[in-house]
């Protein structure tokens, strides 16, 4: 069944206060409130962009996943935030099989809203695989990874199963220290301290949800955002992809799901 066919959405006034009421096929009404409403007219208005993210294949998976492609992960963390000073975000590492002609080999994928960093570790590799001056561009890389190892207090885990695991990045330029480390998902909004209001706490969400035999979903929570509830429907319905993830150019801790249904008609009552 198409999602047309699934889903409506209507806008009406209810005691004095628009309310957007979706109307779905298996998960009966769904209201949304008129602050939320408004919101979500208002992130049409903004610049989206989808995940970026980076594909590291390997036929050496577990020497690469315990020193190569950490490697790039911490090198690139303190070159793109340095100027930060401090940030903490959550991003997703999947890891998978493709052939490499006759031979199966594996590919480690970070998924991430930060564009900048994930292109910034892209451009390296490749200029590591093919530059002319790749064996310069490696001891660059060595030098600044002994000073951090020497001078920062480090540290990072990686699971070897190949699933989506959420992971958490903190860099802290003025306490010397950073880290990438898996990080706790669960399937139910409520456990979030943002309700999932940000797009790290939507990469445990996701990973909890597709890691999941059974999950639960909580739609009285998720009523209270329209990217939420697009997103879990998604869910219920089997149909989630993650080409349907968009974040904010300006912002990207916030995060939408688009419905193609649900927003055109959302645009065009809204208009």
């Amino acid at each position: 069944m198409s999602e047309n066919s699934q889903r409506s959405l209507e806008i009406k006034e209810v005691k004095g206060e628009k309310v957007m009421i979706i109307q779905t096929f298996n998960n009966g009404q769904i209201l949304i409130n008129g602050k939320e409403l408004q919101h979500a007219a208002e992130k049409m208005r903004k610049t989206w962009r989808p995940l970026s993210s980076f594909r590291y294949p390997t036929l050496d998976f577990k020497h690469d996943l315990t020193t190569n492609f950490p490697a790039h992960l911490v090198y690139h963390l303190d070159q793109v935030f340095h100027d930060r000073g401090y940030i903490r975000f959550t991003s997703l590492i999947e890891i998978g099989t493709f052939n490499a002609g006759d031979t199966p080999a594996t590919v480690i994928n970070l998924i991430s809203q930060h564009a900048k960093y994930t292109g910034a570790i892209r451009s390296y590799v490749k200029a590591l695989w093919t530059a002319d001056n790749r064996l310069e561009l490696q001891n660059k890389m060595n030098v600044e990874l002994k000073r951090l190892d020497e001078t920062w207090a480090c540290k990072s885990a990686f699971y070897p199963d190949k699933k989506l695991i959420s992971y958490e990045f903190e860099y802290d330029a003025d306490g010397l220290r950073l880290s990438i480390l898996p990080v706790s998902a669960s399937t139910d909004v409520a456990d979030y301290p943002n309700k999932v209001g940000n797009t790290s706490e939507l990469f445990s969400l996701v990973s909890a949800h597709l890691n999941a035999n059974i999950a639960v979903v909580n739609l009285d929570v998720a009523t209270r955002s329209y990217s939420l509830t697009k997103l879990l429907l998604a869910f219920l319905d089997r149909e989630f992809d993650f080409e349907a993830i968009r974040v904010n150019a300006d912002d990207p801790e916030e995060w939408d799901y688009v419905s193609p249904s649900l927003d055109e008609e959302l645009r065009q009552q809204a208009s």
